[in-house]
């Protein structure tokens, strides 16, 4: 949940994260189960504990990405398939987070590769959706 207040001086807006359902302090992590699955930061779908507030900026960046193309930037219906998507447009996952992630060799074989079931689903584009793969986030900054 985002909210967009404009700013006094009528240029801009302060956008604010309402959304504390699930909210925790940084060194009291209460919550293995957090975010959507589309919205859902790597390292919670990798089990990692010692998230922090970084994973609400993904959530927020794969939201604006969302608005802008006109589809979920990640629509996956597993955890399997969301990694794949992940890796598919930022790249091989981290081997750090794979080896401290609860989760990381259920997905992942020693040396970071996905292992098999870790794959991608081809899914065809929405009608008058744009391409997730040429995002230009400055261009869409100065749109709102």
């Amino acid at each position: 949940n985002i909210l967009l207040k404009k700013k006094d001086d009528q240029k801009g807006y302060i956008i604010k994260i309402i959304d504390f359902g699930s909210a925790c302090f940084k060194d009291n992590i209460v919550y293995s189960y957090v975010q959507s699955r589309f919205y859902r930061a790597p390292e919670i779908s990798l089990g990692i504990r010692t998230y922090s507030q970084a994973i609400d900026m993904w959530s927020f960046g794969a939201m604006l990405a969302e608005l802008y193309t006109g589809i979920p930037l990640f629509p996956a219906e597993s955890e399997e398939e969301l990694l794949g998507l992940i890796m598919e447009l930022r790249g091989p996952m981290p081997l750090y987070m794979v080896k401290e992630g609860m989760k990381g060799s259920k997905y992942f074989k020693d040396d970071g590769t996905p292992k098999e079931h870790v794959a991608l689903m081809p899914r065809s584009k929405t009608q008058n959706s744009k391409d997730k793969h040429r995002l230009d986030l400055d261009e869409y900054a100065k749109m709102c």
